[in-house]
C-alpha cells in the first residue's frame, strides 16, 4: 500500500536555464520509476526542513519531516541520491559552503541512522551559490536554508530475492512496501508482485542486503509498529501513527507542527503568522535576531583616549584572536602615537564574543622629544550583525608605560586606563 506523506517540490533544470517546478508528493517518485521513466538528475526540495541561521543541527520538527522521507526511501531501495546542501547569503562565501556541506552531511546521517544503505547517499555543500527564494527578505532566506535530494541513478545490474522455501529470484529492479514487493526481472517485463511474508531477505548487486522481518501493525491502522509513534491506538500516517492530524487553525501546518496552532501563519515561519514588519524585511529585527558567523578578520576605527585603528584577526580553530592598534592622544605636552600588539582568547555565544588578553605598545611624542614603551592588558565583548558585514565591540585596556628615552626606566609603573569603542568592517 503507497502512503502519500510528504509535499516536495520538483525542479527540473532546462538547458537553457530556465526552472520548471511541479509539486508532488514523494510516493508519486516511486510511482515515475514504476513507470520506467527516468529519474536521473531530478531535484527533489524537501519542504519544511529548515535550518536556523548558522546551524546544521537537525531539529524535532525535521526529523519528523526526515523519519517520513526514510519511510518512502526504504520502497526504492536501489536508487543513487546525492544530498545537496544550501544557505543564504548571510556569512561570507566559504563559510556558508562548509555550513551548507555539513547540513548535507546531516541529513545523511540521520537517514542512514533509519536504515537508509550508507553507499546510496552522496553528499555536497553548494553555500548560497544557487538560490530559489529572495534572499533581501526574512521568508526568503529561510527558504533558501534548505537540503534537497537529487536521484543519480537506478542500480539495475542483478539482485536477489530470497525467498523462504530455499529459492531465490534475480531482479533487476525491486520495490519494497508494507505487507508485499514488486520486482522485474528484465527492462521489458512487467512488474510482479510477491507477498513479503514468502520473502527471506533481498540482496542486492553492491553487497548490501534487506531483511525481510515480519511486519508488525498492532492497531491494524496500515502502519507498521517500527513507524508507529501510536503503536496501540489507530491513526493516520500524516500524524505518524497517531489518532489525529488536526489543524486548528487552517493554515494547513499540522498542529503537531505549530507554534501557533490558533493563528494563521506559514510553514517557513513554523505555522507563526509573517508579521508586515517581517514581508517588508524588517531591517533593524534582521540585525539582531539569530546568528551570525564569527568573521575571520576585520579593520575599523576604534576611540578611546584619543582615536585610532584597529585590524582585528580570528583563529577560530584555535579560540584565538590578534588585533593591532594604532592610536593618536593628543595632551597637554604635545601629542603621542601609540602603536600596540595584542594576542588572547574569544569565545562565542550566537551572535556576541567576549575576548581578553595582552601585549606590548610603543609610544612615539608626535614632535619625536622621546620614545618609550610598556605592556598592556584588553578584555572586551562584541557583536556581529546579521546582514551587513559590521561588528562592534567595547573593551577595557589598562596600559603600562615602562620606559621611556625621557625618563629612562620608570619605576612606578605608570598606568593609564582606557576604555574602548571599536566599529570594523568585516573584510571575509
Amino acid at each position: 500500500m503507497r502512503i502519500s506523506i510528504i509535499s516536495i517540490a520538483l525542479i527540473t533544470f532546462c538547458l537553457q536555464g530556465f526552472i520548471s517546478a511541479q509539486t508532488v508528493s514523494l510516493d508519486e517518485v516511486v510511482t515515475m520509476i514504476y513507470n520506467k521513466k527516468d529519474i536521473s538528475g531530478q531535484k527533489v526540495i524537501i519542504e519544511d526542513l529548515y535550518f536556523d541561521t548558522g546551524s546544521a543541527a537537525i531539529s524535532e520538527a525535521s526529523a519528523k519531516i526526515l523519519k517520513k522521507i526514510s519511510f518512502v526511501l526504504h520502497q526504492i531501495p536501489t536508487t543513487q541520491l546525492r544530498i545537496e546542501g544550501h544557505t543564504d547569503n548571510v556569512g561570507n562565501d566559504d563559510m556558508n559552503r562548509q555550513l551548507s556541506e555539513n547540513r548535507a552531511k546531516a541529513v545523511k546521517e540521520y537517514l542512514v541512522s533509519k536504515q537508509i544503505f550508507d553507499n546510496r547517499l552522496s553528499y555536497i555543500g553548494h553555500g548560497e551559490s544557487v538560490s530559489i527564494a529572495d534572499n533581501t527578505t526574512a521568508q526568503g532566506r529561510a527558504i533558501n536554508r534548505r537540503v534537497q535530494l537529487v536521484f543519480e541513478s537506478l542500480d539495475t545490474r542483478t539482485h536477489y530475492i530470497l525467498l523462504t522455501n530455499g529459492n531465490e529470484i534475480p531482479v533487476i529492479m525491486v520495490l519494497v512496501y508494507e505487507g508485499y514487493l514488486e520486482y522485474k526481472t528484465s527492462g521489458d517485463a512487467s512488474f510482479a508482485r510477491i507477498d513479503r511474508s514468502e520473502v527471506e531477505e533481498v540482496k542486492f548487486a553492491d553487497g548490501n542486503s534487506l531483511p525481510m522481518r515480519p511486519v508488525s501493525d498492532s492497531d491494524g491502522d496500515g502502519i507498521v509498529d517500527g513507524n508507529d509513534n501510536c503503536p496501540n491506538e489507530f491513526g493516520i500516517a500524516a500524524n505518524n501513527g497517531c489518532p489525529e492530524a488536526k489543524d486548528t487553525d487552517g493554515d494547513n501546518v499540522l498542529d503537531i507542527y505549530d507554534e501557533c496552532p490558533d493563528e494563521i501563519g506559514t510553514a517557513a515561519n513554523n505555522g507563526c503568522p509573517e508579521s508586515e514588519l517581517i514581508e517588508q524585511n524588517n531591517f533593524w529585527q534582521d540585525l539582531f535576531d539569530g546568528e551570525a558567523p564569527l568573521f575571520e578578520k576585520a579593520v575599523g576605527i576604534r576611540a578611546a583616549n584619543g582615536y585610532g585603528i584597529s585590524h582585528f584577526k580570528i583563529n577560530q580553530d584555535k579560540n584565538r584572536f590578534r588585533e593591532l592598534l594604532g592610536n593618536y592622544e593628543s595632551r597637554a605636552n604635545g601629542g603621542e602615537f601609540q602603536l600596540t600588539v595584542l594576542a588572547g582568547k574569544i569565545y562565542t555565544l550566537k551572535s556576541f564574543y567576549w575576548y581578553w588578553g595582552g601585549g606590548i605598545h610603543v609610544n612615539v611624542h608626535d614632535e619625536l622629544n622621546y620614545v618609550g614603551g610598556g605592556i598592556d592588558g584588553i578584555s572586551g565583548i562584541g557583536y556581529n550583525f546579521r546582514n551587513i558585514p559590521l561588528n562592534i565591540s567595547f573593551d577595557y585596556k589598562p596600559t603600562y608605560d615602562l620606559y621611556t628615552t625621557q625618563y629612562g626606566l620608570d619605576p612606578i609603573w605608570y598606568l593609564q586606563d582606557a576604555y574602548g569603542l571599536s566599529l570594523r568592517y568585516i573584510l571575509n
